[in-house]
């Protein structure tokens, strides 16, 4: 069964500290939000969950495997990134870019197989992309370009999503619908952490929430527990109120303020 932990995880560059020894645990079947105020080092978490970058202190240990030393091709197979921008540099179609979550289970010039290709469809289907699957993808929306993204993420097939910001740029329809995928993969056994910067989202589909700031992880629970107007309050400098929803009983958290508040750091 997958998991992650990490222990102890701090990043610095030069005298600055990114992450502070942060500590995780994620098992399978849990989806996690990670949510926090600009800067708080949540990209940078996942980097360092994903073994794009070398934690100055503290280990990764994905499924039993060390993330800092596995091979690139083996972390491949065994988690898949998707990062806040994708660059495209050539003009390849929306299906070509999704079939790049194929690579790592090609080797040589071996052509895309049948499962690979079934895969990719399927993929495109579940994101809602299937439609325009033989667009160039730099002439999609910055919305349509994200769930090509997720598309790519979801064809690669691995146990372990690390999605950053999945839901930018989307309306409110296409939102749903990239959190109901992420919340099957996660009933059906993988382990899905996403950054979101919407706490709205997050209660409503997240199992368990990490709250950064500053760099360290100031609290990480269910969202009932962690969502608590005084302590976000604190990490977002900002008057807060939470309030149950109507039907679901999640926390909706809403600014407690007039429109004339405005602060600066």
């Amino acid at each position: 069964m997958p998991e992650i932990s990490a222990v102890e995880l701090t990043y610095k560059v030069g005298s600055k500290t990114i992450v502070n020894a942060a500590n995780i645990q994620v098992n399978a079947g849990e989806l996690v939000a990670v949510v926090g105020p600009n800067g708080a080092g949540k990209s940078t978490l996942i980097g360092l969950l994903a073994g794009d970058l070398n934690p100055t202190i503290g280990s990764v240990v994905i499924s039993g495997i060390t993330v800092d030393s596995a091979s690139k091709y083996s972390m491949a197979q065994l988690r898949t990134v998707m990062s806040q921008r994708m660059s495209v540099s050539f003009p390849f179609t929306v299906e070509e870019v999704v079939m790049m979550g194929r690579h790592p289970y090609q080797s040589g010039w071996r052509q895309a197989t049948g499962d690979d290709r079934a895969i990719v469809t399927a993929s495109m289907e579940e994101t809602g992309v299937i439609e325009f699957k033989d667009r160039i993808y730099s002439t999609l929306s910055g919305g349509e370009q994200r769930r090509v993204s997720l598309a790519r993420a979801f064809a690669q097939k691995t146990d372990v999503l690390l999605l950053d910001e999945p839901t930018s740029a989307l309306d409110i329809g296409h939102q749903e619908l990239v959190m109901q995928r992420c919340r099957e993969k996660a009933n059906c056994g993988q382990i899905v952490l996403v950054i979101l910067h919407d706490l709205n989202v997050a209660a409503a589909y997240a199992d368990k929430i990490a709250v950064m700031q500053k760099g360290k992880i100031v609290s990480y629970d269910i969202p009932n527990a962690v969502l608590v107007a005084s302590d976000l309050e604190d990490v977002f400098d900002y008057p807060i109120i939470v309030i149950k929803h109507p039907k679901s009983g999640t926390p909706i958290v809403l600014p407690n303020s007039d429109t004339s508040y405005v602060k600066y750091n």
